[in-house]
């Protein structure tokens, strides 16, 4: 860059404030220009034009890392240069910035001898991120709160709905009654009415109980074929008053043997068909069918011959209280959760879920669930539960992070997003589990936290030869590293910490806080 260019580079930088700096790497000295100064509260001059007396002014906690920031720059190991650290002002308060810069000169060999670079004010920017961070926690705390509430209320709740529906029956099919046509209406509407809201209790408890992670599933072998059968047994009926017919195309074909809960693999099945049913027109069909994937699940769907969903829906279909209303001709009940349950039951069973609809012709939703033999998915139970919610609940979101990261159907860069947020909640997870170990005092502590950092590690190296790679060997490699590592993790090292936590749980909850 010509003299002549960086006094207009310089200018430039003046006028919006940024803070410009030239830096003589060979003498450590530093021209700070005076926007450099103001922009901290100081006055031209404040304090004196070397690297020396600027690093004295970094924050403590951000120094080693905007050192190692500066050699990479300047080794050439990366051509970025951003780093984001804590700067002290003239009143001695903190504030953020954010580095750039420019090697200008090199010396015969090649190494840096001047930097040019600027540094911008960020603390508004950071104050805000901050607060948007504070919000989202809130919110979620909020959420969990009710959530683990709805889930406490399931017995009180259920019981007088249920006393309800009860003796409203009893009003009805009592001889000893003798209710006229007009009540005996009256009590239908009551026994439907009573129906409909006991379907809505029971999914907004089992939506919380998700929510809340206090479903526990029972995973065991069982035959598809059986459960889909009772499935549709059970929902011949639905479709009686409108003439229309389930038909199974499923059971018939070899058994197939899954890895998962019985009854909550049913529920979904019957929240399904039962949609397919509501959705579908007088006299229709609705048809089970069945397939295996590449990749080791089983593939059961189901489809209807009803007016199909608009294009414009397909984004909110698993959304809570989303119900199809645009079309006076479309069934109107349901709760609007059913979906959304299922999807969460499916996925808690490490499973999959979608559809397809052409508008006219009708709609196929299916769900995808491990085979028995399948090996590659990890399915959260309470047997890899070590008994302190929080790291429990840390430990359910990596696995299903993990199951997400082998589905064959997303693209290389919703990979690398899945892939970036795993080690995010990685790090995240290690830092909350590390202040619930020094608040309770676990003797291994230091050991412990060495193993964290040498997975860190491990977990980098993977990624970034899965990434150097384009197979999906190359994945396969990396989703066994990772299950293997956080099984067993799990299992050996995080069980060990639950002894030291009794009678605790108010302390872990207080460090926590104070973490975030």
């Amino acid at each position: 860059m010509s003299p002549e260019n960086e006094f207009r580079y310089a200018q430039a930088m003046e006028a919006i404030g940024d803070g410009v700096y030239d830096w003589d790497v060979t003498t450590s000295v530093v021209y700070f220009a005076p926007s450099y100064y103001t922009i901290a509260g100081y006055d031209p001059g404040d304090f004196p034009m070397n690297f020396e007396s600027w690093s004295s002014r970094v924050h403590p906690d951000d120094l080693s890392q905007v050192f190692k920031d500066v050699e990479e720059f300047m080794s050439g190991r990366t051509d970025v240069y951003s780093p984001k650290f804590r700067f002290r002002r003239k009143d001695d308060s903190w504030m953020w910035l954010m580095a750039r810069a420019k090697i200008v000169e090199r010396d015969k060999d090649g190494s840096p001898t001047r930097v040019i670079g600027v540094h911008t004010d960020i603390d508004q920017f950071i104050q805000a991120e901050e607060q948007l961070l504070e919000a989202r926690d809130q919110a979620e705390k909020a959420s969990k709160a009710k959530s683990e509430f709805l889930a406490s209320m399931s017995h009180e709740l259920r019981t007088p709905m249920n006393a309800v529906l009860g003796f409203a029956q009893m009003m009805q099919y009592d001889p000893r009654t003798n209710l006229s046509e007009i009540q005996n209406n009256h009590v239908s509407h009551i026994i439907e009415g009573g129906n409909h809201l006991l379907e809505l209790i029971n999914d907004v408890l089992d939506l919380s109980k998700i929510e809340a992670d206090h479903l526990s599933l029972t995973l065991e072998q069982i035959d598809s074929a059986e459960i889909v059968a009772d499935a549709v047994l059970m929902s011949a009926s639905l479709g009686n008053a409108r003439n229309i017919t389930v038909v199974d195309k499923f059971s018939d074909a070899a058994s197939v043997m899954l890895q998962t809960d019985s009854m909550r693999f049913k529920q979904c099945l019957l929240n399904l068909i039962s949609n397919a049913v509501k959705y579908n027109k007088d006299g229709g069909v609705v048809t089970l069918n069945g397939q295996e994937t590449e990749d080791g699940f089983l593939r059961i769907s189901v489809t209807d011959t009803g007016l199909g969903i608009a294009k414009r829906d397909f984004a909110g279909m698993f959304q809570m209280f989303h119900r199809l209303n645009g079309d006076p001709t479309v069934a109107k009940e349901g709760t609007g959760i059913g979906l959304t349950v299922t999807k969460l039951l499916i996925e808690r069973m490490a499973g999959r879920i979608g559809f397809d609809s052409e508008e006219g012709v009708g709609s196929t939703f299916w769900i995808e669930l491990p085979l028995a033999s399948n090996h590659n998915v990890l399915i959260w139970s309470s047997a890899m539960k070590v008994g302190i919610d929080e790291i429990d609940s840390d430990h359910h979101t990596l696995v299903s992070l993990l199951n997400k990261i082998m589905n064959p159907s997303i693209d290389r860069d919703e990979l690398n997003q899945r892939v970036d947020e795993f080690i995010d909640s990685t790090k995240h997870h290690f830092q909350r589990e590390e202040a619930i170990m020094d608040v309770c005092e676990y003797p291994n502590h230091e050991e412990h936290r060495k193993q964290h950092q040498e997975l860190l590690t491990q977990i980098t190296e993977h990624v970034a030869g899965w990434r150097a790679g384009t197979s999906m060997q190359d994945l396969s490699d990396l989703w066994w590293f990772l299950q293997n590592w956080l099984f067993k993790h799990i299992m050996k090292e995080d069980t060990q910490i639950v002894f030291y936590a009794r009678d605790k749980a108010q302390l872990i909850k207080k460090s926590l806080q104070d973490l975030d």
